[in-house]
């Protein structure tokens, strides 16, 4: 029902799952997010802050309610929410670096470059060869107009691990038009341009 996009059905079926299963708290996390899928995101979030409040150990619930509180532009309460679930381990496990990647994000949106910026780095130093980290860390360092080369192989090799992102192969543009290197930069957003034809920023 959920894949069918039934979430109400859905949720009639995961409420019946008594408290005594091992399932009952993944079901009434799937609750939350169901009712965020239908457009109801503050009953959403309470239900999940009450998730959180009596399970605070739970990395499922925890993480769910972040990514929602990141959708929802509550940066702040999003990197705390991260923290708290990267404390639950001490963040040391290769798994991890999502949690920091994460983490990063929200403290990016929320304008704390500082503390952003050794999350992205940390969450490399867990898994090196990570896409989406390269590609984020590396386009934020040539919007800013630092680390120009170093951002560029970083790119390069996210372009490389998934050469028909073409979120990723537009961020390799934007690294050369930045480094003035606007031959290989038309050619390269002519190619993300016909991997996502219809993405305006890329057009």
């Amino acid at each position: 029902l959920d894949n069918a996009k039934q979430n109400a059905a859905a949720n009639a079926y995961y409420a019946n799952i008594p408290a005594s299963s091992p399932m009952h708290l993944t079901a009434q996390v799937r609750i939350a997010q169901n009712y965020d899928s239908m457009g109801n995101r503050p009953e959403a979030l309470k239900r999940l802050n009450e998730i959180v409040g009596t399970n605070p150990t739970d990395l499922d619930a925890l993480t769910v309610l972040a990514e929602l509180l990141r959708a929802d532009k509550q940066y702040d309460r999003a990197a705390d929410i991260y923290s708290q679930a990267i404390a639950i381990d001490k963040g040391a496990h290769i798994g991890d670096w999502v949690l920091y990647y994460q983490r990063g994000i929200a403290y990016e949106r929320g304008n704390k470059w500082d503390k952003a910026q050794p999350d992205f780095l940390k969450a490399l130093a867990l898994n090196p060869d990570q896409p989406q980290v390269l590609n984020y860390l590396g386009y934020t360092w040539v919007d800013k107009g630092e680390n120009l080369t170093e951002a560029l192989g970083m790119i390069q090799k996210a372009v490389k691990a998934t050469p028909t992102d073409g979120y990723i192969v537009d961020s390799l543009g934007w690294a050369f038009y930045r480094l003035g290197r606007f031959s290989d930069a038309v050619k390269t957003l002519e190619q993300a341009v016909q991997l996502k034809p219809n993405d305006p920023q890329i057009n």
